[in-house]
């Protein structure tokens, strides 16, 4: 009788430290407010140096939008304590 090992479970299936990336085990508010900021900041004086870069500033926005909409919303508490996870 012929046996069929089991399949092995993908990387993020496993249990374990290694189960999710580090970053998001420490994605939250402050580390949004911070990413947002220094995006912003750093954008900004891209496009002062070579204005063409000014397109970064959409997908910049939408980020920044959507993380703001996750943390004042009130009916997800996974939303509100990790935007735009």
């Amino acid at each position: 009788m012929h046996t069929v090992p089991p399949r092995p479970g993908k990387r993020w299936e496993r249990a374990g430290a290694d189960r999710v990336p580090a970053f998001i085990e420490r994605w939250n508010r402050t580390a949004f407010w911070m990413t947002s900021v220094a995006g912003v900041v750093l954008v900004g004086a891209l496009t002062f140096v070579w204005w063409p870069s000014a397109v970064l500033f959409a997908p910049l926005l939408a980020f920044v939008v959507r993380g703001v909409a996750d943390i004042v919303q009130t009916r997800r508490t996974v939303l509100r304590n990790f935007p735009v996870l």
